[in-house]
């Protein structure tokens, strides 16, 4: 999906391993968004690649968009906990986003590497 002014891209290749959440999120109905995302991520969960690698880079989120992807990010810890590889890079350009960040890192039992813009 490629990113609106309200909508980010989302890039998701299961063969790869490789999820990709970028730009600005602030749809009207995240639902609509992002439970086929889960769904998606639901079925790649019970055969991952040997190694997960996610990509979330927003220049904004809004409130329910954060959640959505804390939701997700739940799904990537259950095969994290069970041993696999997964790597997720969380840029950020402002505390805004990084709170966003600290509050998954405090919450995930998933590491996170925060990389400024």
């Amino acid at each position: 999906m490629n990113s609106t002014t309200v909508f980010p891209t989302i890039s998701f290749d299961k063969e790869k391993g490789t999820l990709s959440i970028s730009g600005v999120s602030i749809p009207e109905n995240p639902p609509a968004i992002f439970e086929p995302l889960i769904q998606e991520v639901i079925e790649y969960c019970k055969n991952p690649a040997p190694k997960t690698n996610i990509i979330i880079d927003l220049d904004y989120a809004n409130t329910a968009s954060t959640k959505w992807i804390f939701h997700i990010l739940e799904r990537f810890e259950r095969i994290y906990i069970d041993k696999h590889v997964v790597v997720v890079n969380f840029f950020y350009a402002d505390n805004s986003i990084f709170n966003t960040g600290r509050y998954y890192a405090d919450n995930l039992a998933l590491p996170l590497d925060f990389i400024k813009k």
